[in-house]
């Protein structure tokens, strides 16, 4: 039993082979292969839903800004279009459970500021950034076309709204 057991340790012993350098040098440059391709998959996922991210950002912006200005021109008396980037709405306003009242809005949309909302009796408030065009509105009779680009400037993305109502209340 003995003389068994030893020679089975030396053929276990002589059967021992390693890997030689070459070999372990391919392995490791395979590896380093396969690790730079998922890691740059990685990379450029990340960069389209970061890139998405924005773009759905941008939507909701522009689209609470159209929201808004549509409200306010539904509700107008009066629409007097200062320029294609500039209208003031007569409009009225209904605040809490108070009756509504009649209050003079201003819509001023420039490249430089974006857009902006003035209530004549209360204060200024920036609506929107990254404006791209200047012709936000145009009006024919009762009804107000709105035509408003965003851009975001840190993922170049860009998004269109466009959307129009009429003044219901004898404008």
């Amino acid at each position: 039993m003995r003389h068994r057991i030893a020679l089975l340790s030396r053929s276990l012993l002589r059967d021992e082979r390693g890997h030689t350098l070459v070999e372990l040098m391919i392995a490791g440059a395979l590896s380093v292969v396969v690790l730079g391709a998922v890691l740059g998959l990685l990379d450029r996922s990340a960069r389209y839903v970061s890139a998405g991210t924005e773009r759905g950002h941008l939507v909701r912006e522009g689209s609470i800004v159209v929201d808004q200005m549509i409200r306010d021109v539904r509700q107008a008396s009066q629409i007097t279009v200062n320029s294609p980037s500039s209208v003031t709405l007569r409009t009225y306003v209904r605040e809490g459970d108070a009756s509504s009242y009649e209050w003079y809005v201003d819509y001023n949309c420039y490249v430089e500021t974006g857009c902006s909302r003035l209530e004549f009796y209360g204060g200024r408030t920036r609506m929107a950034t990254g404006l791209q065009n200047t012709d936000v509105f145009a009006v024919s009779g009762r009804y107000v076309s709105i035509n408003l680009v965003l851009r975001d400037a840190a993922t170049k993305t860009t998004v269109r709204f466009e959307d129009g109502a009429e003044a219901r209340n004898g404008a």
